[in-house]
């Protein structure tokens, strides 16, 4: 199943998300509201202002942050939820460089055809692959995949697309009141193209 997601938060924890599903012959579409106070599994602000800051998060979603995978998938969920700037895009690589054992890989391609820097923590039966732009340190792509007799299964595969902020939400909870215009149509959630990305052969 390929699923197309858009995410709103705010630093009061409140938040939207739009998520499209494609499946073959069939698209289902599911809005989600969260009201200030909501969204427990982020903190206000930002969670990039420095080293121990990111692995708290990390810490608080998967654990052990002396385990590479770990710091692999939170850095991954934390780029679900947040768009972080340049300097907290450092404190990011900061944790990574300070992250052992990690394989780097100078040269790999995401699933939409960027060129990127690939990052993979492997355990005994599964790894963990970041992708980040080489100039921006942004996250790219995730994934997540099983070791299996015919080789590695990719289980789960994420691409970040887009990173923006906004002055401005885009979303009202259902009977919500507002008085205030509503905004733009540009930063309305909209349904886009169909991704249809198939796991590659084993």
């Amino acid at each position: 199943m390929v699923r197309d997601i858009i995410r709103w938060r705010a630093d009061d924890r409140s938040g939207a998300q739009l998520l499209t599903s494609y499946p073959r012959g069939y698209v289902e579409v599911t809005k989600d509201w969260w009201l200030p106070g909501e969204i427990l599994f982020v903190e206000p602000g930002s969670a990039f202002t420095d080293s121990g800051a990111v692995r708290d998060g990390i810490h608080r979603r998967y654990g052990d942050t002396a385990e590479p995978q770990a710091v692999l998938r939170g850095i991954a969920s934390l780029a679900n939820w947040y768009s972080p700037r340049r300097v907290e895009r450092a404190t990011t690589l900061a944790v990574l460089r300070d992250t052992l054992p990690i394989t780097y890989y100078s040269r790999v391609i995401d699933r939409g055809g960027r060129g990127g820097i690939g990052i993979t923590a492997t355990g005994h039966n599964d790894r963990d692959l970041l992708i980040l732009h080489p100039s921006t340190g942004e996250v790219l792509a995730y994934e997540y995949a099983r070791r299996t007799p015919t080789g590695w299964h990719v289980e789960n595969y994420f691409l970040y697309l887009t990173h923006t902020h906004s002055s401005q939400r885009w979303w009202e909870p259902p009977g919500a009141s507002n008085d205030e215009p509503p905004p733009s149509p540009h930063l309305h959630p909209r349904v886009k193209s169909n991704w249809d990305l198939p796991s590659p052969a084993a």
